[in-house]
């Protein structure tokens, strides 16, 4: 969800329709190594822990925060702040 805080416009990871999309590209990216990650084990586990999951439309959709700690597994708050710096610096002017 986008909001408008001043001037500058803040995107929440969590629970809308971009997230799995965005982990879904990020983790290509990695995987094609056109992206090099942190040699960091905790960003490395909250990457590869969370589930993909499809709705009944058969639309891509990420394991919920709330199921994750069911499954004791702690929120992913390093790999959504990876995703999001990489997804939003896609396409941006690095002279801006």
């Amino acid at each position: 969800m986008d909001e408008v805080v001043g001037e500058a416009s803040v995107v929440r990871c969590g629970g809308n329709a971009h997230d799995a999309e965005w982990w879904s590209i990020v983790g290509q990216l990695i995987e094609r190594w056109q992206i090099i990650i942190p040699n960091d084990e905790k960003l490395i586990a909250q990457l590869t822990s969370r589930r993909k999951l499809y709705d009944s439309k058969g639309r891509e959709r990420l394991e919920s925060k709330a199921d994750l700690a069911a499954r004791g597994v702690e929120s992913p708050d390093r790999a959504d702040a990876l995703i999001g710096a990489i997804m939003l610096g896609i396409g941006s002017d690095p002279y801006a």
